[in-house]
């Protein structure tokens, strides 16, 4: 009688060692690498410059490029084209930096080889 159960809980134990083994093998593909992202996590969170970052200075605004003597001069606002002072359609950008009328910019460097500006 006793050696029947005592035989039969340790088999049962056995049993639920083996399963519980062979569902955490299972698994391991998902826990392993949640624990280590959770570690990682742990190990960012507590790290001290965190929360601080470096002030770096801010460094000065480029100086507006320079009008070359004979040039147009540019509008204020800038959403007007420099060449026909209004409001630019399809805006093209020259290598001087300015950013004119697609149409208004192609006509001028055709004619004259040169930014306006």
């Amino acid at each position: 009688g006793i050696n029947a159960e005592y035989g039969g809980i340790v088999d049962d134990l056995y049993g639920y060692l083996i399963d519980g083994t062979n569902t955490l093998f299972d698994y391991s593909k998902y826990v392993l690498p949640g624990a280590i992202f959770f570690f990682k996590f742990l190990e960012w969170w507590y790290t001290e410059n965190r929360l601080t970052s470096p002030q770096l200075p801010i460094p000065p605004p480029p100086e507006p490029p320079k009008i070359v003597l004979g040039g147009i001069e540019v509008p204020t606002d800038r959403s007007l084209c420099p060449i026909c002072r209004k409001k630019r359609v399809g805006s093209a950008i020259s290598s001087s930096g300015f950013v004119f009328c697609y149409s208004c910019i192609y006509k001028h460097v055709s004619d004259f080889g040169c930014c306006p500006v």
